[in-house]
Parts: structure tokens; sequence; C-alpha cells
């Protein structure tokens, strides 16, 4: 008989343990499993029944207690056993993206961000941005299912129906943080562009650069120093700028801004007068490498930026970079302190509405810089190298803007009654 059962599925070994009421017993499968199994009666009369179980790879124990009697105990701990499957079956299905996109996004930002150094300020913006999404089309989707062209027509459908970039913006990182967890090799977000409004020729052909005034006048603006304490609503303009320094040396440089975040202090020679442009910081792939096109170069420092470099580079050790992120927040940690781009956006945004001038985006700069130096003489082979362009095309037909204000010495040129510049040889008549 005993080897009969051995031999069988299971193996069931009795023993009492205690005269008033303490059974244990193992139970052995054919597959190796063991579980644990006692039920005693405590003395406040309580039975209890308590195992340690496994399931689907995690052990964990289950007790279940009833004044009523040994069934009740046990039924109380079959209640308790299917609520612990069910939370791993649960957690599993979270893991693998085996649940809809509105149960698993709030669970996912409660486990993982919201309690990650945010302000309140921060995360009364995400809960906005998750409940936009989990009301979505995406939202009854299941995780594992959603595909890099499910995400790319939800941000086009929204696009089209006007909602500002800066929103879209949100709703993509939401997107991109929440996806990382469960692909964080192949987040399908990575594929998805932000819609942008196409740029037209016309559009092109509109935009001027600034004037020699407008470009002294936005410099003042951004030399402005940062006074947090000077946030009130009644003083807003009072507060200065963050990151006013590296807008002026990218306008002045007319640096890429990629280029001036990862200026670091040893990159600066001022004996010799030059910035050595060697690296630039890509803020999507979080990495340092080579400028674009392998435009290694050294630029001359601008005399309207000399003083802010010289500020910049006070006290710094030759590796740490020349501008740095002011807060160092979770994120803005991840990126090694550099100043990220939206935030550099931000201020050149306001200081542009403070000095009442269109506004600019921090590639406008460039342009602006560029444009300077073209009107007032410089070589366009010298601005050429200095901007590291491939071409001087580049420099000339795309990059050169005029500043929307007729020279003065080309009206002198029309104006001229040809006393000044005679044709030699004229056939007058011809």
């Amino acid at each position: 008989m005993v080897s009969d059962l051995v031999s069988g599925k299971y193996f069931c070994l009795y023993s009492l343990i205690a005269p008033d009421f303490d059974t244990s017993f193992h139970i052995i499968t054919g597959k190796g499993e063991k579980t644990m199994a006692k039920v005693y009666q405590q003395k406040d009369g309580r039975f209890v029944y308590k195992t340690t179980e496994t399931y689907k790879g995690r052990n964990f124990t289950v007790k279940g207690s009833s004044r009523k009697g040994k069934t009740e105990a046990k039924k109380a701990w079959q209640y308790n056993k299917d609520r612990k499957i069910a939370e791993i079956d649960s957690r599993i299905a979270i893991r693998n993206g085996d649940i809809r996109v509105d149960k698993a996004l709030p669970h996912w930002y409660e486990t993982f961000k919201k309690h990650d150094g945010r302000t309140a300020r921060t995360i009364g913006t995400d809960m906005d941005t998750i409940n936009q999404l989990v009301l979505s089309p995406l939202g009854s989707m299941k995780v594992n299912e959603i595909t890099a062209e499910d995400l790319q027509n939800y941000l086009n459908k929204i696009f089209a129906r006007g909602l500002s970039n800066s929103t879209i913006k949100k709703r993509r990182n939401m997107l991109s943080m929440f996806l990382d967890y469960f692909y964080p090799s192949d987040n399908p977000m990575k594929v998805v562009k932000v819609p942008k409004k196409a740029r037209t020729v016309r559009d092109m052909e509109e935009k001027t650069a600034l004037s020699d005034e407008e470009m002294t006048v936005l410099s003042e603006e951004l030399a402005k120093p940062y006074k947090p304490g000077n946030g009130h609503k009644k003083n807003k303009d009072a507060r200065g700028y963050l990151n006013g320094g590296i807008l002026t040396v990218i306008l002045w440089e007319f640096l890429r801004l990629s280029e001036a975040t990862e200026l670091r202090v040893k990159d600066v020679d001022l004996d010799a007068g030059v910035i050595h442009v060697m690296r630039q910081y890509d803020e999507k792939d979080k990495i340092v490498g080579p400028p674009k096109y392998n435009s290694i170069r050294d630029i001359p420092i601008s005399g309207h930026c000399r003083t802010i470099i010289e500020n910049a580079m006070s006290g710094k050790l030759p590796e740490d970079l020349l501008f740095r992120a002011g807060t160092l927040n979770a994120r803005q940690l991840k990126h090694g302190g550099h100043i990220l781009e939206k935030c550099i956006d931000e201020t050149l945004t306001k200081a542009c509405d403070h000095a009442g001038i269109i506004r600019q985006v921090p590639h406008d700069l460039r342009h602006d810089g560029i444009s300077y130096l073209v009107r007032h003489g410089a070589h366009a082979t010298s601005v050429q190298k200095w901007a590291g362009h491939k071409s001087l095309a580049v420099t000339l037909d795309i990059y050169y803007r005029k500043t929307g204000i007729d020279d003065p010495a080309d009206i002198a040129i029309m104006a001229d009654n040809g006393n000044t510049a005679k044709i030699s040889g004229d056939n007058s008549g011809q």
C-alpha cells in the first residue's frame, strides 16, 4: 500500500503534533513542488489553516481562520489563496503588457513616477495628461497590442484637432516613459514623430534676421540675472533668466544648440580668444558625440559674450559643463546636468516677449549671428568655417537672412547719378 502511494502522484504523511488540535503535513507532487500545510487551534479558540504555496515561480504564505471550525477556516484560506493568485496573475499581466492602457497607465505612474522627486504642480500636469490618454482610443487597447502606427495615428489626430505643440509633446513624452517600462529596448514610441506644420517656401522667405538693434536689445534682456525670489505675479520682469547666458553665446557665436549645451570649460581658450567646438549632446539618445557633419572647429570669441563666458568658467574644473542646468531634478540628472532644449526654448520665448521683438527659437539665433557677420562685411568663407557648414552655399543661401531693412549703402548706390561710377567705354545710344 505504501509503495503504491509513493509511486503515485502524491505521497501524504500525517502526524499529530499536539493533543489539543495541531496537525501538520507535507504534500510532495510528482513535479517536485512542495507545499507545507498546517492546521491548528489558537488559544482564543480560533481555527487556523496555513500553507506555504508556490505559483508561477513565486513562493508565498496563505492563511485562513474562523471560530466556526476547521471547514470554515479552510474556506477562508481558499478565498485568500485565490486572491493572492489573482494578484500574481495581475502583476504578470501588467509586466507583460497584457492589460488595458486605462488600467496600466495610472498604476505605472503611481508606482514609478509620482514620487520620483516631482513637484505638486508637475504631478497635476501629469495627471491631466494621463486622464486625456485614458479617455482616448489608446485607453481601451492592451499595452502589448499597441503599435508605432497606432501611436502615430493618435498624435496626428490630436494635431489635426488643433492642440498646441506643448500639449502634444506632453502626451508623447508620457507615452514614451510609460512604454519604456514594458519595452526597454524596443519602445515603439522611438519611431513616432511629433506632427509639425510643414514649412512652405513662403514661410522661409518671410523669415528675417534680427537687426543690430534687436540683437543688442535681446542680449541686454537675457543678461538680467536670475532672481528666483522675484517670481511674484506683479514682478515677473524682475525675475531675470536662468539660461540667458547660453542663449547669448548661441546668438553671437552662432552655435548649434546641441554644441552649446555640451561646451565644457576646457573647450574655451581665453588667451587665444577661441572656442573649440569638439562635441555635441544628443538629448534624445542621451549621448555625447562629434558635432554635426563632424564639423570640429575653432570660433573666435565675440566681444559681445566674452564676459559671459568668463563668468561661466569661474570656479569650475576643466571637465565641467560651461552652462549647467540650474535645478537638477530627476529628469535632468538623467542628462548629466545638460540644459534641456525645452528649458532654453521657454527662456528665449519670455525674453523675446519682454524685449518686444518677434519670438525666436534657439536655432533662429544661429541664423541671426551668421547674418550679422555677413552684413558687416565678414568674408563668407570665414563665416562658413566658423559655422561648421559643408559648403558656402549653405551659409549664404540657407542661413543668411536679410533684416527686412534696406541697407543705406545699397540705397546710395541706387541713388547715384553716375558721377561716382561711370562705365568705361560708354557708348550711349547704342
